[in-house]
């Protein structure tokens, strides 16, 4: 049964890794606007849209393969923000302020207790987002399922509706805000705070 799903773990890992590649390097147009660029403008943009779509798809990726909460965190501003919203049974109360994780210490050890209590497969579908410019940041509001099995909490699934704020630093796009708002989740063995 283990190599029956490390198998299809390692297809969906793989479909998923495809799927996101082909969306970041098939996007053949510019996102839209209402007011008038110049073709230097336009192709800035265009590059912009690129370079947050492959971050945020690199993101999802690292999530759900690398179990490493220092490497995800390193992908946001070191005075960044995390805000959990909505059913987080089990999830909630890592820092000061309830479902507010803000720098790199919170961040990474929130980040640490969900990777942890997911130890297992780690499966994201119906992944679904629209990327916007906001001033000098660009947002990427998605949809997505997540499911698994954990040696913790057992079957686990949830429903997230997220926004990410990237705002670019140096060469690289970093998220400078993010809220997760978790429609369900549920846990097949729910374990308190660890």
């Amino acid at each position: 049964m283990k190599s029956k799903t490390a198998v299809l773990s390692g297809g969906v890992v793989l479909l998923l890794v495809g799927a996101l590649l082909g969306y970041v390097y098939g996007v053949s147009s510019a996102p839209s606007r209402t007011s008038t660029t110049t073709g230097t403008a336009l192709t800035s943009s265009l590059d912009s849209y690129n370079e947050v779509a492959g971050a945020y798809a690199n993101q999802l990726l690292l999530l759900v393969s690398s179990k490493n909460a220092s490497a995800v965190a390193a992908r946001y501003e070191s005075n960044a923000t995390i805000q959990w919203r909505g059913n987080i049974a089990g999830l909630e109360g890592y820092g000061p302020d309830v479902g507010n994780y803000t720098g790199t210490k919170n961040i990474t050890a929130v980040l640490g207790i969900f990777l942890t209590r997911h130890e297992g497969d780690l499966i994201i579908s119906n992944e679904t987002q629209a990327i916007e410019p906001q001033g000098n940041r660009w947002v990427v509001s998605s949809f997505f399922d997540f499911a698994g099995n954990s040696s913790i909490v057992g079957g686990f699934e949830g429903t997230v509706v997220a926004q990410d704020s990237y705002a670019q630093v140096g060469n690289a796009w970093l998220i400078a805000m993010e809220t997760w708002n978790f429609l369900n989740y549920t846990e097949q063995f729910p374990a308190s705070s660890m």
